[in-house]
């Protein structure tokens, strides 16, 4: 939970100091706190994708074939890309 929670802290610090006159290396601390944030989010969820995926594809069949890109980086859009037959 540290990750969202540093996303969070990270852009409610950039809206904080966010004015017309600000100059942009301001907002350096806040991008990184927040980007520290979605990388503690993204790291683990895309090494799990690719986790899954060589694991499925281990012993390809005719049901196990796919685009391994999009199975790793977008694991939300179908979760059975990334899982695999459940069915058996």
């Amino acid at each position: 939970m540290s990750g969202p929670a540093l996303f969070a802290a990270g852009l409610a610090w950039f809206a904080a100091i966010a004015d017309d006159g600000s100059d942009g290396w301001e907002f350096q601390p806040a991008l990184i706190v927040a980007g520290f944030g979605i990388g503690c989010v993204l790291g683990p969820m895309v090494a799990l994708g690719a986790v899954a995926c060589f694991l499925v594809r281990r012993e390809p069949g005719p049901r196990r074939t796919g685009n391994s890109p999009s199975q790793v980086t977008e694991p939300a859009a179908e979760p059975r890309d990334v899982l695999g037959p459940v069915d058996g």
